[in-house]
């Protein structure tokens, strides 16, 4: 998709100006960019360096990044640069964001309407043509891209470009799970713990005094593959209709997190207890969360010596008898995972049960640290973690090519939201898993805050498709998504 806005920079030999709506999306294009010897910047909150707008609007990069609140703010400097080096377009990457009925709304983008008024041919005296406006975006249905044209002041006549939405190397699957419980975890997160355990607990027993511990999950494993040959036939005809679906606002409680603790293993302390709700990250506490400095210190995952003795071990687990790891259902190849909670405080709780049976894991969420942000964000990149444990915030410009897990831990918010982040999975082209976990016995009923009744009546609704999603039985769980984005699989193979 990048390639759309990169080549024309290249070989127009001039500007291209790249609107984006997170910080941490913009310093990876532009050190990729770097890397291959063209030049370019971002502008935005996060740009610590105040000389590189001054350079931007000299006309000194290819290519510049600009968050959509800092292009309304320089647009006359843009303006200026049209009629010294000259701008070959405008690139409005994840341009979904631009739709009320999309989902991932932002205010800032809506106003980029003003780039068709300001930057006409008539404004400028060496212009013959209007400058281009790109818009490109991996998420939209029919509905959503009509209101990006309209919106945007592009006209209907406008070249329209849309590839497939499917990915044949990603494996869709749903699984019924009570996932507000911790006592799920056990038996939801088991094969997950395999695959990065294994190695390390071969040939260990049970000395370390958690033989208990590790029967009643044994016992779990049992109980959990019987409850999926339960629930395989829950009915396609569930009721979805808007008044049975409600908005729970419940307080954040105690958001103080030592971003130490997050890596620390823990003893039985969360063990059956209910979750506790919380407000759901909105379109704000993303951008929030991304919006971080550039740089960060060492960072490193590590147990205490007390938590290393408490730790149980997965040996007990025998991966040949695991239902997943078979001849119809392979094995996945080496590479780390991301699982997606509605809420704050379930990404803490998570990953601290990870950490306890040995996998490298972080949360991340728009209330920790900024630091503490930046630095998952590298460990991620680098493959010193085997799983983030995050709300949307872990969001868009999460460009891995080995990721090999996306987990959905509950509900998400839409079918839109759903499917890219599920396609942050296999970008390398191998076997990628993609799996929801959710009460398929209750409608979900978590909504961000902050909307007004339109956005809420449209989240309502995109809640229900989530929901006909998850209970559906009689459709390829692949086709049922690529059809909801307007595209007819009917006549392909999708394995």
């Amino acid at each position: 998709k990048s390639l759309c806005f990169q080549l024309p920079a290249l070989m127009t030999g001039k500007v291209v100006v790249v609107v984006s709506p997170l910080i941490s999306l913009m310093h990876d294009q532009c050190l990729k960019l770097a890397r291959h010897g063209v030049s370019a910047c971002f502008l935005g909150s996060g740009q610590v360096d105040k000389s590189v707008e001054d350079r931007a609007m000299a006309g000194l990069y290819d290519i510049i990044y600009v968050c959509p609140e800092t292009l309304l703010r320089i647009v006359g400097s843009v303006q200026r640069l049209v009629e010294s080096r000259g701008i070959a377009l405008f690139a409005i990457d994840e341009v979904h964001c631009v739709s009320k009925w999309g989902h991932d709304f932002r205010p800032d983008y809506r106003r980029l309407s003003i780039l068709r008024e300001k930057f006409k041919a008539s404004n400028f005296k060496s212009v013959k043509y209007d400058i281009p406006i790109m818009a490109l975006t991996a998420t939209a249905t029919h509905h959503v891209r009509e209101d990006i044209l309209c919106s945007l002041g592009i006209k209907t006549t406008a070249k329209i470009v849309l590839t497939s939405f499917f990915r044949p190397n990603l494996r869709f699957s749903v699984c019924h799970s009570k996932t507000s419980q911790v006592s799920s975890y056990e038996m939801d997160f088991q094969e997950l713990i395999i695959s990065y355990t294994q190695k390390r607990s071969a040939g260990l027993g049970e000395s370390n005094g958690m033989g208990v511990h590790l029967e009643k999950v044994q016992h779990n494993i049992e109980k959990k593959q019987k409850l999926a040959m339960k629930n395989a036939s829950i009915s396609d005809t569930a009721s979805s209709s808007e008044s049975e679906i409600y908005v729970e606002e419940i307080d954040d409680g105690d958001l103080n997190v030592n971003s130490a603790t997050i890596f620390e293993g823990v003893g039985h302390a969360y063990e059956g207890q209910q979750m506790t709700a919380e407000y759901l990250e909105d379109d704000n506490d993303e951008q929030m969360a991304e919006d971080f400095d550039v740089t960060c210190g060492e960072f490193t995952v590590c147990l205490s010596e007390k938590d290393k003795k408490l730790r149980p071990e997965c040996s007990f687990l025998k991966t040949a008898d695991h239902p997943l790891l078979n001849e119809e259902n392979p094995a996945l190849g080496l590479g780390p995972s991301i699982i997606y909670t509605p809420t704050r405080k379930e990404t803490v709780k998570l990953a601290k049960f990870l950490c306890k049976f040995g996998v490298k894991a972080a949360a991340y969420h728009a209330k920790l640290p900024k630091k503490h942000l930046r630095e998952v964000h590298d460990l991620f990149h680098n493959d010193s973690l085997q799983v983030v444990v995050a709300t949307i915030a872990f969001g868009m410009g999460i460009d891995k090519a080995n990721v090999r897990r996306i987990i959905h831990y509950g509900w998400p918010q839409s079918l839109e939201a759903y499917y890219q982040e599920a396609g942050r999975a296999g970008r390398d082209g191998l076997l990628a898993d993609c799996t929801l976990y959710a009460d398929m016995k209750r409608l979900p009923s978590l909504l961000p805050s902050r909307r007004d009744a339109e956005q809420t009546k449209n989240a309502f609704a995109m809640l229900s498709e989530c929901f006909r999603y998850g209970v559906s039985t009689t459709c390829c769980r692949a086709k049922t998504l690529v059809h909801y984005f307007g595209e007819d699989l009917a006549q392909k193979k999708c394995g």
